[in-house]
């Protein structure tokens, strides 16, 4: 699913709107770039929900290293929250640094 694919036709930010909570469940999370256009479209909305929550789908062996995205200015800072990918993980952390 590329980021047009996400945030067009499914228009995630009418959805989130002036909601509390909104959860995005993104089922092919190798290579980050939708999770990126997401919170980056997320973070510009003034509109947002307060808090969005992303379930990440994708084989284990892709987590290993954060989704590089050298484009985006939110890559480095999510590969500065990025938590270790081992099966002993009960939680991961946000982006903000808390356990989830």
């Amino acid at each position: 699913m590329t980021e047009s694919s996400l945030l067009g036709p499914h228009d995630l930010p009418a959805r989130w709107r002036h909601k509390r909570v909104f959860t995005l469940v993104e089922t092919n999370f190798v290579h980050g770039g939708v999770f990126l256009a997401a919170w980056q479209s997320w973070r510009d909305d003034d509109a947002r929900c307060d808090r969005l929550h992303v379930v990440a789908i994708a084989p284990l062996e892709a987590l290993d290293a954060p989704p590089s995205d050298d484009a985006s200015p939110l890559a480095a800072e999510l590969a500065r929250a990025w938590p270790c990918a081992c099966p002993a993980c009960i939680g991961w952390r946000s982006i903000r640094g808390a356990w989830c």
